[in-house]
């Protein structure tokens, strides 16, 4: 764990400055969200919550939307992704992929929810067709690319917890 909150921070500050400009018609890919669902998947349920609440926090930091709101929302997704993907990811890499994916757009609709429970007004609809959904695939994408990375590190960790010594 002492790892993933760098990496959660420097995922944070690349997508609040660096991503936006790169990257054209508000599609992004939600790098925090690759991380917390790769290492719910991994470590399970508590570090997935914790990672998703770490996350949502230094997101609420940079974000202009109420303050909880997206630690609410990464902190649910960390806590799913553990529990359902810990048991089902090692069956193919489509999996973690599509929860990824899946992810995106249910962290969107929670983040939406969280802004009108804020009293925010928030029109979805036109964002959920043409930014969110391909936002999501981007993020599927790369899910796919960075699962075999998270498998190599489950491996790893797994083994030094028994106390093999494992060569990567």
């Amino acid at each position: 764990m002492r790892w993933i909150i760098p990496l959660l921070l420097a995922c944070t500050l690349v997508q609040s400055t660096a991503i936006p400009g790169l990257v054209t018609f508000n599609l992004r890919p939600d790098l925090a969200l690759v991380l917390i669902v790769g290492w719910g998947s991994i470590r399970g349920w508590a570090e997935g919550l914790l990672a998703g609440l770490i996350g949502g926090l230094l997101r609420d930091m940079t974000s202009a939307a109420p303050f909880g709101v997206n630690a609410l929302a990464l902190g649910v997704l960390g806590l799913v992704a553990g529990l359902v993907m810990d048991r089902l990811a090692r069956t193919s890499i489509l999996l973690p992929v599509l929860a990824a994916v899946g992810g995106s757009v249910a962290g969107f609709f929670l983040s939406v929810l969280g802004l009108q429970a804020g009293g925010w007004i928030a029109g979805w609809e036109h964002v959920l067709i043409f930014e969110a959904i391909p936002s999501a695939v981007l993020t599927g994408l790369l899910m796919a690319l960075a699962f075999p990375v998270f498998r190599a590190v489950g491996r790893r960790l797994a083994a030094e917890e028994a106390g093999i010594g494992l060569d990567l």
